[in-house]
């Protein structure tokens, strides 16, 4: 390079690279480079002589000042030019190998539309000088390059068409160093200002690909809280041992910064995968650039994942400083078991001493953030006075009675002290315990009663229990001087919400989880001088959520308002009105408490709820947790009447039918209607169950349309019943019947032995029963000769009109011509109905068979039955 010369500008410089005062600073989202990905600085050489390698000046070598707004505009003449503005490339040389530098860029360099140039170099000649050139790849993954042009000095290059964007700028120094002999000394090649992008971001299609950014739980991260942001967008947290999950973002170069954590950490690592979409990490400033593919998705997403370490390492050192108030202790060895290992010892120091001056041992170095347990042999005579850690917040827990202390490793090293003190003759003083119950509504808790139980533990190790009520007080009791524990032991569904100490400077410390206060008691011979220990309880509550749910088929209840009553005792009565469905919370009941539900809703004959069936009341005990649930569910019904109409024939009392209604067995006696039946609304169906002496004729509802289908054969009827609420109402499905009718028809049989009896004819008397019994129709046959019947009767009511059985009687006459004949066999088929007394004339005479068949006289007796009844005479000749 000739000195005073102006560079070429660079687009992008790094804000985690340390440079020069004057070096080239990042833009962000501006068109210059933004930061350096690599860079490799070939030789210098001083003219005539060009043949020995040189070391490029040094405030010619810091490569971020290639990055940022070039500080020499286009065909400078910069005289002199601020040192440390510009990066010299070096000349490529075996010595050096290929001399190159690669920028990247936080916004895309987009291709633009036609010819339109997209990458301009600023580089700073002195004119005249001999050309200095520069080939310029371009890549979009810092992996696959592209030739995209040659730069002599400034100059312009353009994106190669299968780019849309890119993100990367390599530039290789190709310079013929023969151009320069003669020149002035400190020839180093192309001298690099500035790269700019031509084309604003916006040119490029909004190309996305997929991120995922995860928070390692190693060293003791997990589940802390740590913040990022991703291209300088808003901030977003991400846990210890977990990820964000797949984002949508810009392609190309994508810039994740961890801000920083409290307390303080250190980010130890940064991974990748795939590792190649790694192209900067930045560990000091908690910074990643990698590349995000386009078109990627959660398959293929680039995931990028921080490692940190508790700040200032991994590991840190305990050390113990053992101090005492007595000089008798001064100087002794005082042992320590270290996570009950072998005993480790110790001097004892002045501990008003200067600590600078103190001699304290190194007991272990140990993984920060673990916890060591540090327990003091203790010698004869000596108690521990305190236990105490720098930083304070390493000291866990502790307790001077078995002389341990629990310490978590904090830093590069952690301190604890250990004070031992002779034991002072044994002394003591009074303490009180009292029990509170906690304000609820202004006032005490009514349901913390007791009784409760603690338990004192003095210093001198003989502990014991004492027991008060609620709102009382136990005796002054005389104990052991010293640091007392008291401890309250549970009681079901109370909690401790608070203690206190009188007087207040006597509190050490507080447990409410596990119930227990360590207070002072000092030395007094008078019980006015007490320690007095109060614990305030609250009775555990959990609230009451009442839901109102509708059953099936209940639109018709939707929007309606329900009232209901809430009682529990103890607790005020409360009356809330909920609108079907919802839920609410009405309100905290005391665990353990009974709450009885009632819907205020009357469900008698002619009340709003008389068509509402209502599950779900009742009385619930309040359980332990957030919220019970009492669910009142309310249905509406229609109302279904099944009526059979009075069969007028009949004189007598009217017969009882059976029914079926969805299945379920009705009866209903003719002349009268069944009590309503509360159903769903719909669809339902009614069957009569077949009667022997009675016809289905007809089937009807009121109002007719509800009768949705009617099959007298079946004697099946489906029935639509409304909501019976809002003017629905009752719905009667009517049946109505009639008493069946038979016929009778005699037959005339002879067996094959008796052909004498061919040809002869044979005619039949045939009685029937009067209405009432009060006497008989007569009806005479027509002759039949054997294989013929006679024709039927007219249809007979099977059932006289006080309900009985109609009976039938039949007598067969002489037989034509002189044979005498025999009746061998009588049969009764189709429609039997039973036997009894003759009815024939003179009739009334008791059959002397008990099928109600006489063979000797021809005679038949039987009740009618339905369709036809047919009688077959057997006869043979004599």
């Amino acid at each position: 390079m000739k000195r005073g010369g102006v560079l070429a500008a660079v687009v992008v410089a790094s804000l985690w690279f340390a440079g020069s005062a004057l070096a080239g600073v990042p833009d962000g989202l501006g068109p210059w480079a933004d930061y350096v990905v690599a860079h490799n600085q070939g030789c210098a050489y001083v003219s005539p002589d060009l043949t020995t390698c040189r070391a490029v000046r040094p405030d010619r070598s810091d490569p971020q000042a290639a990055v940022g707004p070039a500080e020499t505009p286009h065909a400078g003449d910069n005289n002199p030019i601020p040192a440390g503005t510009f990066y010299s490339l070096g000349f490529t040389a075996p010595e050096k190998g290929t001399a190159f530098i690669t920028l990247g860029f936080d916004n895309p360099v987009c291709n633009g539309v036609g010819n339109d140039l997209a990458i301009d170099l600023f580089e700073i000649t002195k004119e005249p000088y001999p050309p200095e050139k520069v080939n310029v790849f371009v890549s979009q993954d810092n992996v696959n390059y592209v030739f995209a042009g040659t730069v002599t000095k400034d100059g312009t290059v353009g994106v190669p068409a299968q780019f849309q964007f890119v993100n990367f700028v390599k530039i290789v120094d190709v310079t013929d160093k023969t151009l320069f002999i003669g020149q002035t000394p400190d020839i180093d090649a192309y001298d690099l200002d500035g790269v700019k992008s031509l084309q604003p971001a916006t040119v490029c299609s909004p190309l996305t690909g997929t991120i995922e950014i995860c928070k390692s739980g190693a060293n003791g991260m997990s589940g802390r809280s740590f913040q990022f942001s991703l291209n300088n967008g808003a901030l977003f947290t991400v846990r210890g041992g977990r990820c964000t999950g797949p984002i949508t973002t810009i392609v190309g170069a994508n810039r994740v910064v961890e801000l920083l954590s409290n307390p303080p950490t250190d980010v130890a690592d940064i991974t990748v995968r795939p590792s190649s979409r790694l192209l900067i990490k930045d560990l000091p400033n908690r910074t990643a650039i990698v590349f995000v593919q386009p078109g990627s998705t959660a398959a293929n997403e680039t995931m990028v994942t921080f490692v940190n370490q508790p700040a200032g390492g991994t590991v840190g050192d305990l050390k113990i400083c053992k101090l005492s108030q007595s000089p008798a202790y001064w100087g002794d060895l005082f042992s320590f078991h270290v996570n009950g290992g072998p005993l480790i010892s110790t001097q004892a120091n002045d501990a008003s001493a200067d600590p600078s001056t103190w001699s304290c041992r190194i007991v272990g170095t140990f993984q920060t953030g673990s916890r060591v347990t540090v327990t003091e042999a203790l010698p004869a005579g000596a108690e521990v006075e305190f236990f105490d850690t720098d930083p304070p917040q390493a000291l866990i827990d502790f307790s001077t009675t078995t002389a341990s202390a629990t310490v978590q490793i904090i830093g590069p090293v952690t301190t604890l002290l250990v004070d031992n003190e002779p034991i002072p003759p044994p002394q003591s003083g009074y303490i009180e315990i009292c029990k509170n119950a906690d304000l609820v509504g202004g006032r005490p808790d009514p349901f913390v009663t007791g009784p409760f139980t603690f338990t004192v533990a003095p210093s001198d190790g003989n502990s014991f229990d004492v027991t008060t009520l609620a709102g009382q007080c136990t005796q002054a009791f005389q104990i052991a001087a010293g640091v007392t524990r008291v401890t309250e032991q549970a009681s079901p569904n109370t909690t401790l919400v608070d203690t206190s100490v009188s007087p207040g400077d006597r509190f050490l410390a507080q447990n409410p989880i596990n119930r227990t206060i360590d207070v002072e008691v000092p030395v007094s011979s008078s019980s006015n001088n007490e320690t007095q220990v109060t614990f305030v309880n609250r009775h555990d509550r959990s609230q009451l959520k009442l839901c109102k749910a509708l059953g099936t088929a209940s639109d018709a209840l939707i929007g309606q308002t329900f009232t209901f009553t809430v009682t529990s005792p103890g607790v005020p009565t409360v009356t809330p009105s909920l609108t079907a469905p919802i839920c609410v919370v009405i309100g905290d009941y005391p665990v353990g408490n009974t709450v009885t539900v009632t819907e205020n809703l009357d469900h008698s004959v002619g009340a709003p709820g008389q068509f509402i069936e209502t599950t779900g009341e009742g009385t619930t005990t309040i359980q332990p947790g957030t919220t019970n649930t009492v669910t009142v569910t309310n249905t509406a019904k229609g109302q279904i009447e099944i009526c059979k109409t009075r069969i007028t024939y009949l004189t007598g009392t009217q017969p009882t039918f059976t029914f079926r209604l969805d299945g379920m067995l009705v009866s209903v006696q003719a002349g009268k209607c069944s009590t309503g039946r509360l159903v769903t609304p719909g669809p339902h169906t009614v069957s009569e169950i077949a009667s022997n002496d009675y016809d289905l004729v007809g089937i009807s509802t009121i109002p007719a349309g509800r009768l949705t289908s009617s099959d007298l054969n079946t004697r099946t009827a489906v029935v639509d019943v409304p909501y019976g609420g809002n003017g629905g109402g009752d719905t009667p499905v009517s049946f109505t019947n009639a008493v069946k009718t038979g016929q009778v028809k005699v037959c005339k049989n002879i067996p094959s032995g008796s052909t004498n009896l061919a040809g002869k004819t044979f005619s039949y008397s045939i009685y029937t029963q009067a209405p009432g019994y009060l006497g008989y129709t007569v009806q005479q046959t027509g002759a039949i000769f054997p294989g013929e019947c006679t024709l039927v009767t007219d249809p007979i009511p099977v059932l006289q009109p006080n309900g009985k059985n109609t009976a039938i009687g039949i007598h067969e006459n002489e037989v034509t011509g002189t044979q005498l004949f025999a009746v061998t066999n009588i049969a009764l088929t189709f429609g039997t109905r039973g036997y009894c007394t003759t009815v024939n004339s003179p009739g009334n005479v008791v059959c002397p068979y008990t099928t109600g068949f006489n063979y000797p006289t021809g005679d038949v007796d039987f009740f009618l039955g339905p369709n036809v009844n047919q009688i077959d005479y057997t006869n043979t000749a004599t």
